[in-house]
């Protein structure tokens, strides 16, 4: 499925973002339903398959797009010296950016009930805004 819509601002419209659905509890489910479920084969595959055969191929072309990129970028920057002196002016604005992500992260850590049982709530909100995000 899509990214949840409060973390799309904060992510690359070019990342890569799956979740693994678990073939026998999806399997269950249509059992249940009386759906016959998904047509194609990946119904039929271990996520060990799927990310072998379908995740894996698609992260090294995604890297190796990342890598074409990089390089380009850094022989740009080292053909130019005066880009190399000057700051980039949206540097204000990514500080910004990723203040608000922290917080966004903080405020919606999926870890923090777990660790609220285990640990308590005085010991979990220090972890969570000293170290995690400070």
């Amino acid at each position: 499925g899509d990214l949840p819509p409060p973390v799309q601002r904060f992510v690359s419209p070019n990342a890569l973002w799956t979740r693994l659905v678990d073939g026998g509890s999806e399997k269950k489910k249509n059992d249940e339903t009386g759906s016959d479920g998904d047509d194609s084969d990946n119904s039929l595959l271990s996520p060990t398959q799927l990310i072998q055969t379908q995740l894996l191929p698609l992260f090294e072309e995604h890297l190796d797009l990342y890598l074409e990129l990089l390089t380009t970028a850094m022989n740009d920057s080292q053909s130019d010296d005066e880009q190399q002196q000057q700051q980039p002016p949206e540097l204000e604005s990514d500080a910004c950016w990723f203040e608000d992500y922290l917080l966004y992260r903080l405020n919606n850590d999926p870890a923090r009930p777990m660790l609220k049982s285990l640990y308590g709530e005085e010991w979990t909100e220090r972890a969570l805004h000293q170290v995690l995000f400070p």
